[in-house]
């Protein structure tokens, strides 16, 4: 069962409950990268920060959500570019992920608009 399949059967296709990134439970890299060795991250979203100055990544380990941190300071880690996101996730093994990007203007957006 791929990580789509897990989330459809647990019903949770869709967008996540809370949009507050302080309600969530902020996971260094390291304990991110044992949740995915041990097979506890069930899916994982990427998706805009609250305030759209960058995305983060959000896992599903069972019921509760957890975001990837950095590594020496207990905050959101952000990404500027989909991209990164992306291949942060594949680092750590994880090759199927949802994309939730409202809220987020890609950088190369901003510029070609004349910074609006």
């Amino acid at each position: 069962m791929d990580v789509f399949e897990n989330l459809a059967a647990g019903g949770r296709m869709g967008h996540h409950s809370m949009r507050d990134s302080q309600q969530l439970n902020v996971v260094t890299p390291k304990v991110f990268r044992e949740l995915c060795a041990t097979g506890a991250v069930q899916g994982a979203t990427i998706r805009a920060a609250e305030d759209g100055a960058g995305l983060i990544v959000v896992a599903d380990v069972g019921q509760q959500h957890r975001i990837l941190g950095q590594a020496k300071v207990r905050s959101p880690r952000l990404f500027m570019s989909f991209d990164a996101a992306a291949s942060a996730l594949q680092q750590y093994g994880i090759t199927t992920f949802r994309g939730e990007t409202e809220g987020w203007t890609p950088r190369y957006q901003t510029y070609r608009n004349g910074g609006s």
